[in-house]
């Protein structure tokens, strides 16, 4: 992304990791609590941290690799018609 994003600031990035770390642990905490964000149902707040994701895979964040209730939840969304990836 460094050709799309300049100019590149190595501070910013390394506020926005840390930020990005601390907002998916929340993520993997409630994700404990239910099999989706919401509850018990899909919703768009399943779908927007899917995109998230998605996104955050672009810039090798991939923490699904190491929090097992979000790589959980996450299979269980990749399983759903029409967001196989």
């Amino acid at each position: 992304m460094a050709e799309l994003e300049k100019p590149q600031s190595k501070e910013w990035s390394e506020i926005s990791r840390g930020r990005a770390a601390r907002s998916i642990a929340f993520f993997d905490q409630r994700l404990a609590a239910s099999p989706y964000i919401a509850g018990d149902r899909f919703t768009i707040a399943d779908i927007t941290l899917h995109v998230a994701l998605g996104f955050g895979r672009v810039m090798k964040f991939k923490p699904w690799e190491e929090l097992t209730n979000l790589n959980t939840w996450r299979d269980r969304t990749l399983a759903r018609p029409g967001l196989a990836g």
